[in-house]
């Protein structure tokens, strides 16, 4: 299995990995027991000039959970419904924030193939309960979405970096790699016009300030 379609059925899986559960309370420099992660270089101007489009519909989807992609299934349904109305796509500015177990959705098929899919696999020798949800397929729909999401309606993915560390040192633990190189390899491979950011509860509440409504999908 090493598409991400297949990859997107295993959201039980990273749900039950260790390290996750705690990735939103992580701090922000780490502690002696944790291993080291270069410092984010964000850039907080940057993000909010993503966000100041003039248009008249503004929309931020969330994602807390995995849940098999199923915030884009929200955002295309959002997107059709304008359509529907006759309400042009360059009238509606669509943001994505994706946390906790929610990130491996922000990134590209190199992250899940060589990550990602060998995680859930070495999680499913030791807990054969997630089988079923490593084996079920999808609606394709839910994967190669984000390509057509940023041509069409320039859509920006906002990445928990919380929920990265504490995900790249689970990873790194079931690879027998540095957690800080997986890290690092992490971070280059976001899907298109992605950015990590420090938290993902601290960007929606700031896209909020940006006048975009919140649409919490899980």
């Amino acid at each position: 299995m090493t598409t991400r379609r297949a990859f997107i059925a295993a959201s039980a899986a990273l749900a039950a990995a260790p390290g996750v559960a705690s990735a939103q309370s992580a701090s922000p420099e780490p502690s002696p027991s944790k291993p080291p992660f270069p410092k984010l270089n964000f850039d907080l101007a940057g993000f909010d000039a993503m966000l100041e489009r003039e248009v008249p519909h503004k929309h931020l989807f969330a994602a807390r959970n995995y849940d098999r992609g199923g915030i884009f299934d929200a955002l295309m349904s959002t997107m059709d419904a304008y359509h529907d109305l006759g309400i042009a796509a360059s009238s509606v500015s669509p943001v994505v924030v994706l946390y906790h177990t929610a990130i491996p959705l922000g990134f590209d098929d190199y992250a899940w193939k060589t990550y990602f899919i060998p995680w859930f696999f070495e999680r499913k020798k030791n807990d054969p309960s997630i089988a079923k949800d490593i084996d079920t397929l999808v609606d394709g729909r839910k994967d190669a979405t984000i390509d057509t999401f940023v041509a069409d309606y320039g859509l920006h993915t906002f990445v928990c970096n919380n929920a990265l560390s504490a995900v790249s040192e689970s990873v790194a633990k079931s690879q027998r790699k540095r957690a800080a190189a997986v890290y690092e390899d992490l971070s280059g491979h976001l899907v298109r016009n992605a950015t990590i950011v420090p938290a993902g509860v601290w960007a929606v509440h700031a896209i909020q300030e940006q006048k975009y409504t919140l649409l919490q999908t899980s």
